[in-house]
């Protein structure tokens, strides 16, 4: 007889399994019982909280795109300055994001704005905390996918039965209701 869980239905299943049973399931890696609790979270509440936390991303890097236009006016012409802060402003808010969204994920599971709603974000490979590089993936690269075309990738959240939108699917991530 074999070891795993799973393959005993008399035994509950407690604590990592390697694995859904199937591709696209949502094991998550918990119990049955847990895992029936587990609700994914709708669309209409993830928009609300993800311009909550937009909110918060962009008045943490006002401060600095304001400084950097000023230092940089003071020392080069209008053009280059305008070039340059650009570049520079690209970079504070890739900073910005990767320890938001990385700090917040890994370390509570959500971000403020989801916390105030009541949603996770969980790794759909383990069932746990997203990573610094899987947050990254997820709110860069992930959302500017899910942008393109005409937003198709965040719809997708709407229609899909597990709510998963094209970032979550990129980055391996489920967000679910906590509450």
């Amino acid at each position: 007889m074999s070891d795993d869980p799973r393959s005993n239905p008399s035994r509950p299943v407690t604590g990592a399994v390697p694995g859904p049973a199937r591709p696209g399931a949502m094991d998550l890696n918990i119990d049955a019982s847990a895992q029936a609790a587990v609700e994914p979270a709708g669309f209409w509440v993830r928009l609300v909280a993800a311009i909550v936390d937009g909110v918060i991303v962009q008045v943490a890097t006002l401060p600095f795109g304001l400084l950097i236009g000023v230092a940089l006016s003071m020392v080069m012409p209008a053009a280059a300055a305008k070039a340059v802060g650009q570049v520079l402003n690209i970079a504070v808010n890739m900073a910005v994001i990767f320890y938001y969204y990385g700090w917040f994920y890994s370390n509570k599971g959500a971000t403020p704005g989801k916390l105030f709603f009541g949603l996770k974000v969980l790794d759909a490979d383990t069932g746990g905390h997203l990573a610094y590089g899987k947050s990254f993936v997820r709110e860069t690269v992930g959302k500017f996918v899910s942008s393109v075309p005409l937003l198709g990738g965040f719809i997708m959240a709407g229609l899909r039965s597990d709510k998963r939108a094209l970032h979550d699917l990129i980055a391996r991530s489920q967000v679910i209701k906590t509450k």
